[in-house]
């Protein structure tokens, strides 16, 4: 005969349903005279690591670029979700009402007003420009520039340097170093 399967159902009402929303620490390593602990309630689990950052930036002004989030001691990249994160890449949201964040700032903490941010978000998000930044004068790049740029060996070294970096070739960016810049001198 054959086997008949049962099956049992439970009611959503006998499992808690996870929360939608948490609140979020976001604390600095090292506290300073820019940089503060910032708590923030009721955000959705769909808050991604880029908007954390710009809500810490517009509280601290500090720039976005300067600030790097660290979740559990390891570093998170922009386009994650804290759903993401404290899943740990499961499907199944587990009952955490408080998540924190460790704030890490690079490159001595720069004032930036929470303009510019790096990847595909910068590029729809216009950079914030304060009052103040709107009436000083267009800062100028000191030193040459342009074709006097070019004649300088520090250039070519650093045009050199960047091909063997990004090529991890040291032949090959020593050889497209040479045509660039022969290139350049024919023209």
């Amino acid at each position: 005969p054959p086997r008949r399967l049962t099956t049992t159902t439970t009611t959503s009402s006998s499992t808690p349903s996870p929360p939608s929303t948490l609140t979020i620490t976001l604390k600095p390593l090292r506290s300073t005279p820019t940089s503060s602990a910032l708590t923030l309630p009721s955000l959705p689990l769909t808050t991604s690591v880029y908007d954390l950052k710009t809500l810490y930036s517009t509280h601290t002004t500090l720039a976005i670029q300067n600030i790097k989030l660290l979740f559990q001691k390891k570093p998170v990249p922009d386009s994650k979700t804290v759903k993401e994160l404290i899943n740990g890449g499961s499907d199944v949201t587990p009952s955490v009402t408080e998540v924190e964040f460790s704030v890490m700032v690079i490159g001595g903490g720069g004032v930036g007003g929470g303009g510019g941010g790096v990847g595909r978000a910068a590029a729809s998000t216009p950079p914030i420009i304060s009052p103040v930044e709107e009436m000083l004068p267009p800062k100028v790049a000191q030193g040459p520039s342009g074709a006097e740029e070019l004649k300088t060996e520090a250039f070519w070294g650093d045009l050199r340097g960047f091909l063997v970096q990004r090529l991890r070739d040291e032949g090959e960016g020593e050889r497209l170093a040479g045509v660039f810049r022969e290139a350049w001198e024919r023209s």
